[in-house]
């Protein structure tokens, strides 16, 4: 009967032995080993919004770990990150947790950047000027001040660099007399951007003051590299010689409008030879322009009528000419012959 409760009392305390080793050690991860700290799970969240990379896959409780937090969206920014929906430390660059005694699952918050061009002192002076493309040497883009500033500082930031990089952005605040700014000039170096889509930050202010602060927010789409074709408009001017008189005291200007942009090119003192006005212009294929040809007389503006022209290789897509008030062309050096109406408007 002894032998029976000795045996009965060794196997017992053998259990309680390995259960006592067992949570000391041979959490997850831990392979098992004797006197190991117990490890716990660290994943994230699928999400198409954003990708979250922690500094381990895996931690005992007490560690600190950081979380990269990276948003998947161009027009999103990343507003919080947490574990276990407790939210994490937001650090410079990165998010910082304590490994709890528990698995962890990350999550991230998005929110979505609200423009801001105008701010009260400080406004973007032309929005059309942030659509940008790769390779077409330097782009500035202008900051109006409301009043000068005294010291100004400028800062602006790409939140994309993989389109903008840091590198690319300069900015330059500009002084009236020396010491008072009255405006500010971000340039973007495009031999050094990607096609895609960013927001920069600019940050306004003056070390004299903290009253001078103010922050624009703005979206800068990169487009491709451009390409550009050289083609010729001849505009016949022979009527306005003839039936209206107009002489050598008569100047005239051509206007040509890339559809869907508020960008415009203005050829001015145009000259006449032989009734015809030989203009050179830089057309970018796939886009749809518009023309306006006005005379000014007796320093009125006469706008003119363009009779529609089809020049050689015209297509049914309508590339080659000037047809409904829209100029298309489909190869390289091409040279279109249009007619101005002796019809005009003075508005």
């Amino acid at each position: 009967m002894k032998r029976k409760w000795f045996s009965f009392a060794a196997a017992l305390c053998a259990a309680l032995c390995a259960a006592f080793f067992a949570a000391c050690g041979g959490g997850e991860g831990s392979g098992g080993r004797t006197g190991d700290p117990a490890t716990y799970s660290i994943a994230a969240e699928r999400s198409e919004e954003y990708t979250l990379t922690p500094s381990k896959t895996s931690a005992a409780a007490g560690e600190e770990i950081t979380v990269k937090a990276e948003s998947n969206d161009p027009d999103k920014y990343i507003a919080g990150v947490t574990f276990n929906g407790a939210a994490c430390e937001e650090e410079e660059e990165c998010y910082s947790f304590t490994m709890p005694a528990a698995n962890v699952t990350l999550a991230a918050q998005t929110e979505r950047y609200v423009e801001v061009l105008d701010d009260g002192q400080y406004s973007l002076s032309e929005p059309a000027s942030a659509v940008i493309a790769v390779n077409s040497g330097e782009a500035t883009m202008r900051i109006d001040f409301s009043q000068r500033v005294w010291n100004a500082e400028c800062e602006a930031v790409s939140t994309n660099e993989a389109v903008v990089p840091q590198a690319a952005i300069s900015a330059e605040v500009h002084f009236a007399d020396g010491t008072q700014a009255d405006y500010a000039t971000v340039t973007v170096d495009t031999a050094l951007i990607t096609a895609g889509s960013t927001w920069f930050r600019v940050t306004l202010g003056s070390p004299n003051s903290s009253s001078y602060g103010g922050e624009l927010l703005f979206k800068v789409t990169v487009g491709e590299e451009v390409v550009e074709w050289n083609e010729t408009l001849v505009f016949d001017v022979q009527d306005l010689t003839d039936d209206l008189g107009y002489d050598e005291n008569v100047s005239y200007e051509v206007l040509l409008y890339p559809e869907n942009t508020a960008d415009y090119t203005t050829f001015e003192d145009l000259s006449v030879q032989d009734g015809k006005i030989a203009v050179a212009i830089r057309y970018r294929p796939g886009v749809r322009y518009r023309l306006s040809f006005r005379a000014i007389v007796e320093g009125t503006y006469r706008f003119h009528t363009l009779l529609e022209a089809v020049g050689q290789g015209s297509t049914a897509a309508g590339l080659n000419q000037y047809r409904n008030g829209v100029l298309t062309f489909s190869d390289e050096g091409v040279a279109l012959n249009i007619t101005v109406s002796k019809d005009y408007t003075t508005n």
